[in-house]
């Protein structure tokens, strides 16, 4: 399987780490040069982790592509990018939908949103993602405990940045 992450902050290193440490047959590891200093963390550490030139470098390269950029940028970076249709896009992007996420990539791609936590690093947490999907699945099941949400009002639910008894869950 060969990954791309578009953002290389603090939660892409910890699902880039968490996988390194799995069973899950990763071929290559491509990322944004945006945060050149975890970049080239990431790509020293792992020899599987390589920099993408590029943006279009990191979508070119990959089977699975992360969308992990600020909310406050995200259209912008999103719709100057060309995805494939038979590419896997995993938004973790929390505050925009899968149709308005869908609008900027251009093209049918499946398309994931997912609340994956620092934690995954370790494979320990839970992460969220909806819709359900078998490849999807198998990557947070590596992590940690692997959440198939099958509506979107239990994703927000599980999302949200407060939950019942008033303690943070999600903090973007």
């Amino acid at each position: 399987m060969r990954l791309g992450f578009v953002g290389t902050g603090t939660i892409s290193s910890a699902v880039i780490a968490g996988l390194m440490q799995s069973d899950l047959k990763i071929e290559q590891i491509t990322v944004s040069p945006r945060n050149s200093e975890t970049a080239a963390k990431l790509a020293e550490r792992y020899s599987r982790v390589s920099i993408g030139r590029d943006n279009q470098d990191v979508v070119d390269t990959s089977q699975v592509v992360f969308l992990a950029v600020r909310s406050q940028v995200a259209e912008a970076i999103i719709k100057e990018i060309r995805f494939r249709p038979e590419q896997h896009i995993v938004s973790f992007i929390p505050v925009f939908s899968i149709e308005t996420i869908s609008e900027w990539i251009g093209v049918p791609a499946k398309l994931t949103r997912a609340v994956p936590l620092p934690f995954v690093a370790q494979g320990m947490g839970a992460t969220a993602f909806y819709p359900s999907d078998e490849t999807i699945s198998a990557v947070f099941a590596e992590l940690g405990t692997a959440v198939a949400v099958t509506d979107l009002q239990e994703y927000e639910v599980l999302t949200t940045k407060r939950c019942s008894h008033g303690h943070l869950f999600w903090h973007s």
